[in-house]
């Protein structure tokens, strides 16, 4: 798998069965960064869960955060698949 993973790479990954999503609730931003910083990444968080699990759109995605064009919630997505990935709560699957 080279270049660059974008949020769906990963979500077209998931489907195929080539990564996995653990169950649960996704984790919370780390409690030592400022409150601003964290409530920003709590609702990029919120929002990237739904898209990776195929239900929601990132044009669904920019209707529920109000007024935001698609493109920025793509981007609100695209760092919360980071995140999720850089916490190994979406990561490869273990081949047999």
């Amino acid at each position: 798998m080279r270049g660059r993973l974008t949020p769906r790479l990963i979500r077209f990954y998931l489907q195929e069965g080539l990564w996995v999503m653990l169950p649960g609730k996704p984790p919370d931003p780390p409690p030592e960064w400022k409150q601003w910083k964290r409530d920003r990444l709590a609702v990029c968080i919120r929002h990237a869960h739904p898209f990776l699990q195929g239900r929601a759109t990132v044009a669904q995605i920019a209707e529920r955060l109000g007024g935001v064009t698609v493109q920025r919630a793509a981007q609100y997505v695209a760092k919360g698949c980071d995140f999720l990935v850089q916490r190994r709560f979406v990561k490869e699957a273990k081949s047999a």
